[in-house]
């Protein structure tokens, strides 16, 4: 990816409906499970054009974590008051258990082991500290988006959880998101596996109109509340808090 393409991504994470509502489910459910909102050591794993760590930065120091060096570049460019490092997972997650909470959105799924990823995630944080992480749900979803983004896979809760819990991490709560959209989506993902030609893959992320990126945003933000308490059901994303045995 050249640099245009990371700044055409960078204005996305800032304005698309998907990446907004997405950050106000995390910030939601963060401001629930999260022990002490003020003074945490934070590290966003992958944090690609940084758009959660002013998000992050409300509930403790951050710094972040980024494999591809343009990104990285973005970030201390346009984020130059966070701390942003270059680094693969999991031989560059700090190994120190000196943090108080680990993020990972959208990361895990495209990493070849995703159990020794989250196993790096939990050497980093202090016994007691927190992981949070999202991954795309349901493995028939998977789609050009899929394949465009560099996904190995897709989850259901219960592999999730299995996942979390073979790192040695106790799952603390977890929720489907993207529900009340899921029966579009879903549709449309069908019918493009049955009626499209084998082409070159993809990415689903393409600004909407404003008037209709605005309704997508409130219909997906409408949902942080249920998300962070009781959880949904079903969706098209998961998300889950983890912690590191105490």
């Amino acid at each position: 990816m050249d640099r245009a393409l990371y700044e055409e991504h960078a204005q996305l994470e800032a304005d698309h409906w998907w990446f907004v509502g997405r950050r106000a489910i995390i910030e939601t459910t963060l401001t629930r499970y999260l022990p002490l909102r003020l003074g945490n050591r934070i590290l966003d794993v992958g944090c690609g054009t940084g758009g959660m760590l002013p998000m992050l930065a409300t509930f403790g120091q951050v710094q972040g974590l980024e494999g591809e060096p343009l990104a990285v570049e973005h970030c201390r460019e346009q984020f130059c008051g966070f701390d942003v490092t270059q680094g693969q997972i999991p031989d560059d997650v700090p190994t120190d258990a000196i943090l108080d909470l680990v993020t990972a959105f959208d990361v895990i799924e495209h990493v070849d082991d995703d159990i020794g990823a989250l196993i790096a995630f939990r050497r980093a944080v202090h016994p007691g500290g927190t992981i949070a992480v999202t991954v795309p749900a349901l493995q028939w979803l998977w789609s050009d988006h899929d394949r465009a983004n560099g996904h190995r896979r897709r989850y259901t809760r219960g592999r999730l959880i299995a996942a979390l819990e073979a790192a040695g991490l106790i799952v603390r709560h977890t929720s489907y998101f993207n529900s009340i959209l899921w029966p579009p989506i879903a549709a449309a993902r069908l019918i493009q596996r049955v009626h499209s030609p084998v082409v070159e893959p993809e990415s689903d992320f393409s600004m909407p109109r404003s008037a209709m990126n605005r309704v997508l945003t409130a219909t997906l933000r409408s949902e942080r509340a249920v998300v962070a308490a009781a959880g949904l059901p079903i969706g098209v994303s998961l998300i889950a808090i983890a912690s590191r045995p105490a």
